[in-house]
């Protein structure tokens, strides 16, 4: 069984090829034009509707917390916390790239955190340098029996 990653249109997750084969080619069109070709086994759902994401979900599901390449999309109240419900029903990783919109950026250290929702993945970046020294890399957080399945 091959594993599916769900994540949202609208997203914004870097320019690396695998995170440019989850954007939506229709929303980021610029991020896709020239690459490819782009990899399979993923699933777009509608940032905030927890309905279609319930009945889509296989194995993990990326998403921003805020979808700040978007414009600045904030969900609606209790979107994260039902999502995180849905993850924990079904068994699947629910993993927030906070890298625009953690440590801090948004009021919060995370901003899953103003629904007091914990994630099993945090994907960080930009802020690492705490706005005053420039990063170019990016942190991947989560707890130990996740991160000791993850392989080179």
């Amino acid at each position: 069984m091959q594993a599916i990653i769900a994540s949202c249109c609208g997203c914004f997750h870097g320019r690396t090829l695998a995170v440019i084969s989850v954007s939506c080619e229709s929303c980021d069109n610029d991020a896709t034009r020239g690459f490819g070709p782009l990899l399979p086994g993923h699933i777009k759902v509608d940032f905030s509707d927890a309905v279609a994401l319930e009945k889509i979900f296989k194995a993990g599901f990326l998403f921003e917390p805020v979808q700040a390449e978007a414009g600045v999309v904030i969900p609606p109240d209790g979107y994260l916390k039902s999502v995180r419900d849905l993850c924990s029903k079904c068994s699947v990783l629910m993993i927030a790239n906070e890298v625009q919109s953690g440590l801090a950026r948004s009021g919060k250290m995370l901003a899953c955190d103003w629904e007091e929702v914990r994630s099993n993945v945090v994907i960080l970046g930009k802020a690492l340098g705490g706005g005053v020294i420039p990063v170019a890399v990016s942190a991947v957080l989560a707890d130990k029996d996740v991160m000791l399945c993850i392989q080179p």
